[in-house]
């Protein structure tokens, strides 16, 4: 009994600290003080930290700063696709790559889990809400996935036509 206690106590203590770095994860703060790619390393790094999955990241380009608006909005697309890689996907690898190019910017998030068909499942509100996301910034939003073949994200924005400065 005492072992077990022990042990529901590790995961009480587990879950507090999970919860708090969610919520550091989810302030606007965070992301309008480190930057997107900060931001997305310690999101990634919370997610190691569980052990279930293997994740790559990988930042290619000169990373510039888009403008807060765009950065929230693109960890949130982020966030809702590395939650339902842990909710539904039973991958065991996941990469994210964001690439800065020089009028574009893109994120990739692969998965190595049970994919899905559209027609059988339809789209669900986590992936509505990244289109509708997307769609707010002007971006492109592709989602690859087959049952049994993994689910691969792309997001794509023109950076030509965005106002920096204040947002």
């Amino acid at each position: 009994i005492l072992e077990k206690i022990d042990e529901s106590n590790v995961l009480i203590d587990q879950v507090i600290l999970d919860l708090r770095n969610i919520s550091r994860s989810l302030s606007y703060d965070n992301i309008a003080n480190l930057g997107l790619v900060k931001t997305v390393e310690i999101e990634i790094k919370r997610v190691k930290s569980v052990k279930l999955f293997e994740v790559g990241f990988l930042v290619r380009g000169n990373v510039y700063a888009l403008p807060n608006n765009c950065e929230i909005v693109i960890f949130r697309i982020f966030q809702e696709c590395i939650n339902n890689v842990i909710k539904h996907a039973q991958a065991k690898n996941i990469d994210v790559h964001l690439e800065y190019k020089f009028s574009r910017f893109e994120m990739h998030i692969c998965d190595d889990g049970l994919g899905y068909d559209v027609i059988d499942i339809g789209e669900g509100m986590g992936l509505t809400n990244m289109k509708k996301r997307a769609k707010l910034l002007g971006a492109e939003l592709i989602i690859e996935t087959a049952f049994n073949r993994g689910c691969r994200v792309v997001f794509t924005l023109e950076t030509t036509d965005l106002q920096y400065g204040k947002s």
